[in-house]
């Protein structure tokens, strides 16, 4: 009887301390992955990395109508309702940096998350076309 008890007692043991083991830790060849972010920075960071960097991609994700009264010169328009569809117009190097903006900041914040989700690893959003203190363009003045 106290055999019985003793093997009992010792397989109840092993099988708490096991269980404490799997559950509170994770072993090193499975290891936590990283969050998918991407950074957030004010226009004037994104202007010097821009002034900086050799290749770039700098997206506006606003509507056609709100690039052609105001954009950033060089920016390519993929509207963010249509970003999915348009993928393939951003670069196949998922390292390539591309800094988005939009109008506010909004559409840009989540342009910016999908990006990520697909394995871009340099996206930066810096918000909108209207905290952007530097030169702008408009398609209506040629006209």
């Amino acid at each position: 009887m106290k055999r019985t008890i003793a093997i009992i007692a010792t397989t109840t043991a092993c099988f708490v301390g096991l269980f404490i083991l799997v559950t509170t830790s994770t072993p090193d060849i499975y290891p936590e992955p990283e969050p998918l972010t991407h950074q957030t920075i004010p226009p004037e960071h994104a202007h010097y990395l821009m002034s900086t960097l050799d290749h770039f991609t700098l997206l506006d994700v606003r509507t056609s109508t709100e690039f052609a009264e105001l954009h950033i010169p060089g920016a390519t328009l993929i509207p963010y309702s249509k970003l999915e569809s348009r993928i393939t117009e951003l670069p196949t190097d998922l390292d390539t940096p591309i800094f988005i903006y939009c109008n506010s900041g909004n559409r840009s914040h989540y342009a910016a998350q999908f990006l990520t989700t697909l394995g871009y690893k340099n996206v930066y959003d810096f918000g909108g076309i209207i905290d952007w203190p530097f030169e702008t363009a408009s398609l209506l003045a040629l006209h």
